[in-house]
């Protein structure tokens, strides 16, 4: 399976060594395991996990545009998706990880520590909305991910808060990105980003994937993001 999951990456334009591949097959099955008692994921075939789950959350470190160093978020990480992929790929890479439900937020601190992590991952056991309006992580990353959190319009209110000007929301989206695109023209417009890339691609089985690259121009307006779950019943859209 390591080769399946070098292959596959290296098609996405990312390298990993074998020893980075065996730690990332190792996270594979270490979610596995925990996902019979805590339901992280809907995936539970291993074969299927490595594509679904590793390969397409290193898509993003294809990208020319996103740079290492900094601070990495991932929204709405859950079973450490992308997050915890990337942080493995890319040793020395900081890495938050925001997940409000505690057992999942619980299951990311014990894998922080299954892997030795615990200097370069953290996990923020918090609401997106409220972590966007406190100074202490409010403008302070350099880019920020999002994989099957929510449309456009509501992750760009979640993300666009925590980046500092001219850092980058990753969101990896499916076949409907384009739509999802023209849906949230408003919310790019009041909160001050542009649609700088799309990246579309396949994985093994076929199916349709797209990074959407988003740029944050302006600092947010201090309304943003609102309070708990309006992002999400009343999208800027």
């Amino acid at each position: 399976m390591m080769q399946t999951l070098r292959t596959g990456c290296e098609r996405l334009g990312v390298a990993l060594s074998e020893g980075q591949a065996q730690r990332l097959l190792e996270y594979r099955d270490h979610l596995l395991r925990a996902n019979q008692h805590l339901n992280l994921t809907s995936i539970v075939d291993p074969e299927e996990a490595l594509h679904k789950h590793l390969v397409d959350s290193l898509a993003p470190l294809g990208l020319a545009a996103l740079k290492p160093g900094g601070l990495w978020v991932d929204v709405g990480s859950g079973g450490g998706l992308p997050g915890m992929a990337l942080a493995l790929a890319r040793p020395g890479q900081k890495v938050a990880l925001v997940e409000a439900t505690q057992k999942k937020a619980g299951f990311l601190e014990e894998a922080i520590r299954a892997f030795s992590l615990q200097d370069q991952v953290q996990v923020l056991a918090r609401r997106a909305e409220e972590l966007g309006q406190d100074p202490t992580w409010r403008g302070k990353a350099d880019a920020v991910f999002f994989k099957a959190v929510g449309s456009l319009a509501e992750i760009l209110e979640l993300g666009l808060p925590l980046l500092r000007r001219q850092g980058l929301l990753v969101a990896l989206k499916g076949p409907k990105a384009e739509e999802e695109i023209a849906q949230a023209a408003k919310a790019l417009q009041v909160l001050g980003a542009r649609v700088e890339a799309r990246q579309p691609y396949t994985l093994q089985g076929g199916e349709a994937r797209c990074l959407v690259l988003v740029r944050k121009l302006a600092d947010t307006p201090p309304a943003y993001p609102r309070a708990n779950g309006t992002p999400k019943n009343k999208p800027l859209i």
